[in-house]
């Protein structure tokens, strides 16, 4: 396939600068039975990747790991419901299951040992681990004396509370990168909710689009790009737009011709922005945006010939991209039936 090519106007020049956009070379994530649900979440600098099988019989979900090349592993061995959410260069990886005694709970998984997180103190405790760096700290939320969630840290064993102990409001904890910059979201009051950044103890409200009411900060890289998701005003209120925020000004992203919304859910330090674009009623586009282009691309037109295909040999449309790593590598998933996960890899 010829490689693409786009054109880029730097700010301030007369002239534009042209840059080929790469080709991505698709590889299906495996497991026993080829007809199972298959979402990737997160794809590590080693492109090993976690996420989420979901076979016919309980239980509903289990934690799955793809090694380097793409091996699968089942990270919880008991018959209880899993998901892998995250994963740092070392392998290790968090996410949630559901514990001996019923209750939700966050889970780090360390050279194959599991490992309970601690929730903060109350009547009911539940917790939730959402992103990892590569110190080991773990981003989540947890039920603050048992009522509200509140987002929190966990660092060398320890929870931390990110908010005001007796904050009224809920917050979570999506991301942490590898400066310690945590981002998620805290609701404002019952009709607003703002994406939020933690940053060595201060609290920040990233704000929404003009006039809209709900935002969400999904990621960040080390260069302190934040992206994630807000939605408008005029707008239905589950209509919302691809994001980011650079140096605390927000950025509508963009969409593809024809969509009426758009997903920010992962960057990586090149600047590269992958996610999703959707025109209703169910129309979802897996799309990337590349540092200096202008809007998203549509990730299927940068496929290698063959494509992202089923167990059968059938065309598989990539419908969501979850993670990109330093390398460019893109966890993606796209339905037949089923949802069936693919690693890209740029060529």
């Amino acid at each position: 396939m010829k490689r693409q090519l786009i054109v880029i106007i730097s700010i301030g020049m007369s002239m534009g600068a042209v840059a080929a956009l790469p080709s991505y070379r698709c590889e299906r994530l495996r497991v026993k039975a080829d007809d199972l649900d298959v979402r990737p979440a997160a794809v590590n600098s080693r492109g090993e990747i976690v996420g989420t099988v979901r076979p016919d019989a309980p239980p509903d979900a289990i934690a799955y790991r793809w090694g380097k090349n793409l091996g699968a592993s089942r990270l919880t061995r008991r018959k209880r419901e899993s998901y892998a959410s995250a994963l740092n260069d070392a392998g290790q990886v968090v996410g949630t299951a559901v514990r001996k005694d019923g209750r939700v709970g966050a889970l780090t998984w360390v050279d194959g040992v599991e490992l309970e997180l601690q929730d903060l103190p109350g009547p009911h405790r539940n917790s939730y681990a959402f992103g990892v760096n590569n110190a080991g700290q773990i981003a989540g939320k947890s039920l603050a004396g048992g009522k509200r969630w509140h987002a929190v840290v966990w660092d060398q064993g320890s929870i931390v509370e990110l908010v005001d102990p007796n904050d009224e409001q809920d917050s979570d904890a999506r991301h942490i990168n590898d400066d310690g910059l945590i981002v998620g979201v805290r609701t404002v009051d019952e009709f607003h909710s703002h994406a939020t950044s933690w940053d060595h103890g201060v609290m920040t409200d990233l704000g929404v689009l003009d006039g809209g009411a709900r935002s969400v900060a999904s990621a960040s890289n080390s260069h302190g790009l934040i992206v994630g998701i807000s939605n408008i005003a005029g707008g239905e209120p589950w209509l919302y737009r691809a994001v980011a925020w650079r140096s605390g000004v927000i950025t509508d992203l963009g969409l593809l011709t024809g969509a009426q919304a758009g997903y920010a859910s992962a960057v990586n330090d090149t600047g590269t922005i992958v996610g999703a674009s959707e025109a209703f009623p169910a129309s979802r586009t897996a799309v990337v945006w590349f540092d200096g282009a202008p809007g998203p691309v549509d990730l299927n037109s940068l496929l290698i010939e063959g494509g992202c295909t089923a167990a059968d040999g059938s065309s598989v449309k990539l419908e969501w991209a979850a993670g990109v790593n330093r390398h460019g590598q893109i966890a993606a998933y796209g339905v037949a039936e089923k949802s069936i996960g693919f690693r890209l890899t740029p060529q």
